[in-house]
């Protein structure tokens, strides 16, 4: 974790921000393990070549977009009155928990916000895995009270970000599935 902002504290009511897509690095790796090896999909047909190249497809030009205008989040983001932090090899949860703890904050986590395509879904269900559990390459969780200014500034330089939450006024780190709150946890050891 790497705050590049040094913001002192949170606001409850300032949204939570992630970038990228939950899943996609883990998924884009594994992608590319199973298309070498075609025997082991074998045992179900929704598992596609077609579908792996999309997601290997989708995380290149992810980490591409990402990687070129990085600075953004080093020069601009970091002016801003924004907590911007990066995170690298580690699970989206597990980012989340880091980040609420790191201000002493609670955080409430809706999981339909996470926008999740179609293809990757499919692989999940395959590998049998849980996207917001498994490592992500590198993303950028931001609390902004001007979220759509800020996601608007990403969307120009074509790095996909989503309002998956918001700061709350207790020191509770739910995620919200469904009907369902639950704690936040940290999975990592």
């Amino acid at each position: 974790m790497k705050d590049l902002t040094k913001k002192e504290t949170l606001i409850s009511g300032e949204s939570v921000i992630i970038t990228g897509i939950a899943g996609l690095s883990y998924a884009g790796l594994e992608a590319r393990r199973l298309i070498k090896k075609p025997f082991e999909r074998v045992k179900t047909s929704l598992l596609n070549e077609n579908i792996l190249k999309n997601i290997i497809d989708k995380r290149i030009s992810f980490f591409e977009n990402l990687n070129q205008h990085s600075d953004l989040f080093y020069r601009e983001l970091s002016k801003e009155e924004d907590a911007v932090f990066e995170f690298t090899d580690v699970s989206i949860y597990d980012a989340l928990w880091e980040f609420a703890a790191f201000y002493n904050k609670g955080i409430l986590i809706k999981h339909e916000r996470f926008m999740i395509p179609e293809d990757l879904i499919e692989f999940y269900e395959y590998v049998d895995e849980n996207p917001f559990l498994c490592e992500d390459e590198r993303f950028f969780i931001i609390a902004s009270k001007t979220p759509d200014m800020l996601m608007d500034k990403l969307d120009s330089y074509g790095i996909y970000s989503q309002v998956i939450g918001y700061v709350n006024k207790s020191k509770d780190r739910k995620v919200v599935v469904g009907n369902q709150e639950r704690f936040l946890t940290p999975v990592r050891k």
